[in-house]
């Protein structure tokens, strides 16, 4: 017969390489012509003496190019028949046909990765296993990365027989050299020993891949442009990506696992719909018994998710109030919507919790307390200690604006009336306009205060998580009477800094309405404010919402002119250099003669692209309108290109219920080569727009909901 093997070389010495060919060819019989007609057969003596399979795999890979202590384990099972065979000296007899002539077991199993450590590691005992084929000998070595290398090692094992190095006739059968004598001339075979490549990879530079570092998958592959994406991701435990069995599931539940394919992955994987995705990789070993894995691979696939009318509710008394990007939020696969409840005549604060199919469940958080609550604002905090979902909210009492504080957990239970906590309340005095954030452990509350003579953007923090609240303090100092109004904050981790934008009327009398910034480093002391309106004489600044990613701090706001018709009322986005207040951009939204455009909301999650959604509210046929866009800056800011991604008619009010409050929330994905967009909206019912004790009055009606994916770099 033929047989064929490919050996891959690393590193071939400067020397050159001497190649030795040995046929190790050995026959055997225990049947001869006296005996033909009664064969006898044994275990041959003559069959080689190392093992005969090995397989391995890799455990608590926790190796990190940065770290000299950081480990990997490498198990390894060894098949070998003749490990326990019974030794019989009276080899061969006829009453013992189990029996070999000489032992044959497996001594050591040494494991060399230079790249890792220098040592060779050696082990002599194994942890468990015989060496037959369903209970393989099974070795466990720890590997460290003292030598700090990256990505992939290259090891050999050697599986050493007892009798390596040993000469005949204590070795085996020694083979002819030259057919010049009777007997021929003969060398001893001594490397009585099974050697397999071994393939370990390390995470770049202290970064742990992810799916147990089984494949490595570039970020930008996680990301389908047009429904497209292929997974070229190696399989670091198998070199030749063969010795192991791969099959992939294009569309895996997390349940069922579907084989579509098998082997390496396809070139393009494909996408009906947009949206979050799982492809699943099963890996399963050849040891014994054989190991099984199922990773899942999240793939964003561009385009629509999940649309859904009156998702939360079929009655119409219920609204989207002050619903902006600070009452929405994204965490793990979940979305998180803050929206008010009106029943006879008084305010309640409900959470609404959707999942990717657009399933929709809703938590009554403020049934006990006697008073309109209103003004909402959302934290979610989706892993570690913290965990849960936190939310501050006012109360009205048709005198005053008090400020509270609930929580409770991220499936929406715990919210219970004993966790609802006061957090800035004093007499006669207002807060409102609420913006809750966490960091490092601690949640921070910025709102407005107003006393009857000035008005204040002040901060409260929580050590404890919303249990108490202390340090309220003004955010800057203010300058005249009231003067600032509508905080909107976002924190940053790579500045680890959190802004805070405001409108503020210091200078009224000249210039209307502007907006301000400070940044804090430590979310309560901030640096002096600055002035970062763009427009002069008298336009207003108003409204504005923040978002930061990265070095870009982007400001969603309207623009009104003084004593302008309706069309004065425009959306504008404005780009700030986080580092400085330089504005880098200020760009008028797309707009239309005869809108009035009201309460922007803007989030940022990818660098030069910035999803912002306002209310349109056509004054002449009274029809208004959620609009959602998308501007992208990535051909610099005199290359910006709007994409309309939602423009809804949601209903017809009349002039003084034009409030939608739309939300949007973004969250960066596949390594920010996708972007997640989720965003809340407003549906006019007519005829449920009448409150007997109406605060802050506007239109009701359903919650609608829309989740997309849009590329990011």
């Amino acid at each position: 017969g033929f047989k064929s093997r490919t050996i891959l070389f690393e590193h071939i010495p400067k020397g050159g390489l001497n190649f030795y060919i040995v046929a190790d060819v050995a026959y055997g019989q225990s049947a001869t012509f006296q005996n033909r007609p009664d064969p006898q057969y044994f275990l041959p003596s003559f069959n080689r003496t190392e093992a005969w399979r090995a397989e391995y795999w890799i455990d608590n890979n926790n190796l990190d190019a940065s770290d000299v202590n950081s480990t990997a384990e490498l198990v390894v099972q060894v098949f070998d028949w003749q490990h326990n065979a019974t030794v019989d000296p009276s080899y061969p007899d006829q009453g013992n046909l189990s029996g070999v002539s000489e032992s044959s077991k497996v001594s050591q199993v040494e494991l060399y990765v230079p790249d890792l450590q220098d040592a060779v590691l050696i082990e002599t005992t194994p942890e468990s296993g015989d060496g037959s084929p369903q209970n393989p000998l099974q070795y466990r070595f720890t590997v460290k990365n003292e030598n700090l290398d990256y990505y992939d090692s290259i090891g050999l094992l050697a599986i050493r027989d007892e009798l390596y190095g040993e000469a005949s006739p204590s070795g085996r059968v020694p083979i002819p050299a030259t057919p010049a004598g009777f007997p021929y001339e003969t060398e001893d075979i001594l490397d009585y020993a099974f050697y397999l490549p071994v393939k370990i990879n390390i995470p770049i530079w202290g970064v742990r891949h992810k799916w147990d570092n089984e494949l490595y998958v570039r970020a930008y592959q996680q990301y389908a442009s047009n429904g497209v994406t292929s997974v070229t991701g190696d399989f670091f435990m198998d070199p030749s990506n063969m010795k192991f069995q791969y099959k992939w599931d294009e569309d895996y539940d997390g349940v069922t696992f579907d084989e579509d394919l098998s082997g390496n992955p396809p070139d393009e994987f494909h996408f009906l719909t947009g949206g979050k995705k799982e492809i699943g990789l099963k890996v399963r070993t050849n040891s014994r018994p054989p190991r099984e894995y199922i990773y899942t691979i999240p793939i964003y696939s561009e385009g629509d998710e999940t649309r859904t009318t009156q998702a939360l509710t079929a009655d119409p008394t219920f609204t989207s109030s002050q619903t902006r990007g600070h009452s929405v939020a994204i965490a793990n696969d979940n979305y998180y919507v803050l929206y008010a409840e009106v029943s006879a005549g008084k305010r309640d604060i409900l959470l609404g919790i959707g999942d990717r199919d657009g399933n929709w469940s809703s938590r009554l958080l403020t049934g006990t307390v006697g008073l309109d609550c209103l003004i909402p604002s959302l934290c979610v905090v989706e892993s570690g200690p913290d965990e849960g979902v936190y939310v501050l909210y006012s109360t009205f009492d048709a005198w005053e604006y008090e400020l509270y504080s609930i929580f409770g957990n991220l499936d929406g239970s715990g919210f219970d009336p004993a966790n609802i906590r006061p957090v800035a309340i004093d007499p006669l005095v207002d807060h409102s306009h609420p913006a809750v954030i966490y960091v490092d452990g601690s949640l921070y509350a910025y709102y407005h205060q107003f006393d009857g003579i000035s008005s204040d953007i002040r901060v409260a923090s929580s050590d404890d998580m919303a249990l108490t609240w202390t340090n309220h303090v003004d955010l800057v100092n203010g300058t005249s009477a009231f003067n600032q109004s509508f905080p909107s904050v976002a924190y940053s981790d790579t500045t680890n800094r959190v802004y805070c934008v405001w409108m503020d009327g210091e200078n009224f009398g000249s210039t209307g309405w502007d907006l301000y910034t400070a940044f804090s480093a430590d979310m309560i002391n901030f640096y002096d404010k600055e002035n970062i309106s763009s427009f002069s004489g008298n336009v207003h600044e108003m409204f504005p919402s923040v978002s930061v990613y990265r070095d870009q701090l982007a400001i969603a706001y309207l623009g009104v002119e003084e004593g302008a018709p309706w069309n004065g009322f425009d959306v504008y986005l404005k780009i700030l250099d986080t580092d400085t207040p330089t504005i880098m951009m200020d760009w008028q939204l797309q707009t239309y003669w005869g809108l009035k455009n009201l309460y922007p909301s803007v989030s940022t999650s990818a660098y030069g692209k910035f999803t912002v959604a306002y209310s349109a509210y056509n004054v002449s046929s009274q029809d208004i309108n959620a609009i959602v866009v998308e501007v992208n800056t990535n051909g610099g800011i005199h290359d910006i290109r709007e994409t309309v991604i939602l423009n809804e008619l949601v209903g017809n009010v009349a002039s003084t219920g034009d409030k939608l409050y739309p939300g949007v929330v973004t969250r960066s994905a596949a390594g920010g080569f996708a972007v997640e967009n989720f965003v809340v909206w407003k549906t006019y019912v007519p005829g449920s727009d009448t409150l007997s004790n109406p605060v802050l009055p506007e239109v009701f009606g359903y919650l609608d909901t829309y989740s997309f994916v849009t590329a990011g770099y």
